[in-house]
């Protein structure tokens, strides 16, 4: 069931503000490094790759995938 906007809890709290802030964080450091790869297009590929083997692992084998943008587990392959 999708729920209507706007939503009833409010998501501006402080919690939620701080984790805001680490992501953005982390998120520039990420800029950064792409930045001095020649090809940007091999971390990008690599991220999907990822997400999909994640994915098929959960389909294939009815188990938990692992965290996103981690090796598969040797559960899976």
């Amino acid at each position: 069931m999708i729920n209507k906007l706007p939503l009833l809890t409010n998501l501006e709290t402080k919690k939620i503000l701080k984790k805001t802030i680490q992501a953005n964080r982390v998120l520039a450091q990420l800029n950064g490094v792409a930045q001095i790869i020649p090809n940007q297009n091999i971390l990008i590929n690599s991220l999907v790759l990822l997400d999909f083997y994640s994915t098929l692992c959960y389909t294939t084998n009815n188990i938990l995938p692992p965290p996103l943008y981690n090796v598969p587990t040797k559960e899976c392959f």
